[in-house]
């Protein structure tokens, strides 16, 4: 309850690309905490590496790859860690992203309101076996929308009588954000998640990452 394994991270490989993931790994404490600092070590140094090797950025796809041979190696406690990885192309606003069993993040319009989910074909998580291969889906950002990318500690924060916070409570937060400035809507869920839970000890981690696109 001291140590988390909850992960996220934004840097930019190449000038105009800015690289942003987050993960969660299974189990508690320092064990998961040590595995959750390999996992975004060998992010960074795959998309470093991938980007020297051939002259350009990777897609997502092909990072989790090399990370989830990396991690399958020498895992005798046969962790594993849910992983969504996106790639931005900050000029024009086009999203390329992969997920490895993680929960969808969530598209939210720039005049609010309108949300979507940045679905993917659902994928194992890295760690549990080096033969999963993963798929690069792409979309199109408009101007001031917002990407919320989020930990299942969210939706799965629970009240005195243990009730889920649940999808449809952070849908409804959202959407009644009146302008999904990334500070904002983090401000709005945290809030919304601490009033729920209403005292009730933290299930689990929680973690949140924004992205708000801007030309």
């Amino acid at each position: 309850r001291e140590v988390g394994g909850d992960l996220y991270d934004f840097f930019f490989p190449t000038e105009g690309m800015c690289c942003f993931v987050i993960g969660d790994v299974s189990d508690k404490g320092t064990p998961a905490a040590l595995f959750m600092a390999r996992t975004r070590s060998l992010v960074r140094m795959s998309v470093t590496l991938l980007t020297q090797a051939h002259g350009i950025v990777p897609g997502p796809a092909a990072v989790l790859e090399a990370v989830n041979r990396e991690l399958c190696q020498n895992n005798s406690e046969r962790m594993f860690v849910t992983v969504f990885l996106g790639i931005l192309n900050m000029a024009d606003g086009t999203l390329c992203y992969a997920n490895a069993g993680h929960p969808a993040p969530i598209r939210i319009a720039k005049a609010g309101g309108a949300c979507q989910d940045l679905a993917a074909a659902p994928r194992a998580p890295l760690g549990v076996s080096p033969r999963v291969r993963y798929t690069d889906t792409t979309a199109r950002l408009e101007r001031g929308d917002t990407v919320l990318t989020y930990t299942d500690g969210i939706p799965d924060a629970n009240d005195p009588e243990g009730s889920f916070f649940g999808t449809d409570r952070l849908r409804a937060v959202l959407e009644s954000v009146p302008s999904p400035e990334p500070n904002a809507v983090l401000r709005a869920v945290s809030e919304a998640v601490t009033a729920f839970a209403n005292g009730a000890p933290a299930f689990d981690d929680l973690a949140m990452l924004a992205i708000r696109w801007e030309p």
